[in-house]
């Protein structure tokens, strides 16, 4: 008859725990925090690219809480609250040969209802930014490899305990 040898069964023990600790992750919250995660890439992205004359475009920006829209489907806002941002985002007509009553200070236009002094529109689109729209757009192409990272880390945190 054939030995087989000993065979111990420590390490087979600790995987086991190891395995019910991952499956005791809360999956729900490893949601939101990617959410979370990749939201705010796409905020501090468009944040950079937003142009700035007075500050007050870049400083409209903000990001909503995460709401849960049904299954596994998360969902994030990022607005900007100015009345202009969606122009400065798109683009937009104007009227050549129109008169903006105003004034210059420095290379700023400034829009002065009042004044007896302005500009003429020359130009008929204002080209659109697209601060926003890049910004989806730079974290939509390496969101596999972020939410990859996070759930390597994870797991690297569940199996590296003891």
């Amino acid at each position: 008859m054939a030995r087989w040898g000993k065979v111990d069964f420590k390490d087979l023990k600790k995987l086991q725990k190891k395995m019910q600790k991952f499956e005791e992750i809360d999956s729900e919250a490893l949601c939101i925090e990617i959410a979370k995660n990749l939201a705010q890439r796409v905020y501090r992205s468009a944040v950079k690219r937003t142009p700035v004359k007075s500050g007050e475009l870049r400083k409209a920006w903000s990001v909503s809480e995460v709401v849960n829209v049904g299954g596994a489907t998360y969902e994030i806002e990022i607005i900007n609250s100015m009345e202009y941002a969606s122009y400065v985002e798109y683009g937009h007509r104007q009227q050549p040969g129109r008169f903006v009553p105003g004034y210059w200070k420095g290379d700023d236009f400034i829009y002065d209802p009042d004044s007896h002094t302005g500009m003429v529109l020359k130009v008929s689109w204002v080209k659109g930014r697209f601060m926003l729209t890049k910004a989806e757009q730079m974290v939509d192409s390496k969101k596999e490899q972020i939410i990859e990272k996070m759930l390597l880390e994870k797991l690297n945190e569940v199996f590296s305990s003891d």
